[in-house]
């Protein structure tokens, strides 16, 4: 999938059954979405935010990992989004399972083209 299909359907990324979706704009999205909602939130409603804001269907939802792997793809991208956000000092678990958005990510902001450039480096 290109991102000229992502400009197509309004969406920063998409969960495919073969292929990597864009983590950089995973990433982008999880602040945004730890943004709406207040700079807090446990994985659950912050999951949830992020599919909404991504408009992510029923049917992309429910692809599940390869294998004997009884995870789904949006939540597994979705949780290294997190890991590779909090590594970047970006969030923080506050708790276990509680995500906060830090000073030093609230700073950063989500826009496709801060996406694009982070996906070609």
């Amino acid at each position: 999938m290109s991102e000229e299909r992502n400009d197509m359907m309004g969406r920063t990324f998409l969960i495919e059954p073969d292929g990597l979706p864009d983590l950089p704009a995973m990433m982008l999205v999880t602040l945004g979405a730890l943004r709406d909602l207040g700079g807090s939130a446990n994985i659950n409603e912050l999951d949830e935010k992020i599919l909404e804001l991504e408009g992510v269907t029923e049917a992309e939802q429910a692809i599940p990992m390869k294998g004997d792997d009884p995870r789904l793809r949006a939540n597994y991208y979705l949780a290294w989004a997190r890991t590779f956000l909090r590594r970047g000092g970006a969030i923080e678990n506050s708790a276990r399972g509680i995500w906060n958005l830090t000073s030093q990510g609230s700073t950063i902001e989500n826009n496709r083209e801060q996406a694009r450039n982070a996906n070609n480096l």
